[in-house]
């Protein structure tokens, strides 16, 4: 139910207080006239008649008032209501993951991601230390292209999804991000030296989110990959390492590749 704005409280009160004061004014000219008890019954009656009636008007208005915001407010409610569930059934379930924002071509999210998965690789090697130092382990899950992995990630699926495969990138995509977490909080505990906190199960858990990353770049088309993997390694070669003849296919590419990361 709505509030009733100033209008409507300002209108309720001015009839109010002529309902009040009405009685006041009625026949206020002094009269001293006989009558029989008959008469005075008849007079009481009728002076009362106007302020009753004044009464069941402001209650007719108020209740006019009431109903009117009533309504107002029900359509609104329902009416855009159903206009965001028929907008919600036909909606790309990855609009949730990715920012209202025009996506940059996916050829650009896939390098970022095979970065990625090097470097998870190069943090399961840490753990292969007789003192890991897992603070900086844990590190390597904010820094570098993992720390924008979410977002390639679930950019990477988008484009799945607006190809039919939604639901194999969907469930790629839950399956790190469940691993990533459950591997910081491992790493976390370990910090602490919580004995609880196995490197066993660290391993497993980064083996768990290659795989998943593994599922969601075959939804990527071979070409597309292709394009990927070659801009993946010539950011990890030095710039006189690759042909020139691909340089210049590659730097913009890699330039966008840098603003991700």
């Amino acid at each position: 139910m709505g509030r009733p704005s100033s209008t409507e409280r300002l209108v309720c009160v001015v009839l109010a207080v002529v309902a009040v004061l009405s009685p006041l004014y009625i026949d206020r000219r002094p009269v001293v006239v006989v009558v029989d008890s008959d008469d005075e019954e008849d007079g009481v009656v009728a002076a009362l008649w106007l302020p009753a009636l004044l009464i069941v008007l402001i209650l007719a208005i108020n209740v006019t008032c009431f109903m009117d915001r009533r309504v107002v407010s029900d359509l609104a409610r329902e009416y855009p209501v159903i206009r965001i569930r028929d907008r919600g059934a036909d909606a790309n379930p990855f609009d949730k993951y990715v920012k209202k924002k025009k996506l940059e071509p996916l050829e650009t999210y896939v390098p970022a991601v095979l970065l990625t998965q090097d470097q998870f690789r190069d943090l399961e090697k840490s753990l292969e230390f007789e003192k890991p130092r897992y603070d900086e382990s844990r590190s390597l899950l904010r820094s570098g292209p993992a720390s924008s992995l979410r977002i390639n990630i679930r950019a990477v699926a988008q484009y799945a999804s607006s190809s039919g495969q939604g639901k194999a990138a969907s469930d790629a995509v839950d399956e790190c991000l469940r691993a990533l977490e459950d591997l910081d909080s491992l790493l976390l505990q370990a910090s602490r030296n919580n004995p609880s906190a196995s490197v066993d199960v660290m391993r497993r858990k980064i083996s768990v989110a290659l795989g998943a990353l593994d599922n969601l770049l075959q939804t990527v088309p071979s070409a597309v990959l292709d394009k990927g993997k070659a801009i993946a390694d010539a950011y990890r070669t030095p710039a006189d390492d690759y042909e020139m003849g691909n340089a210049t296919e590659l730097d913009p590419r890699l330039k966008q590749l840098q603003d991700i990361l």
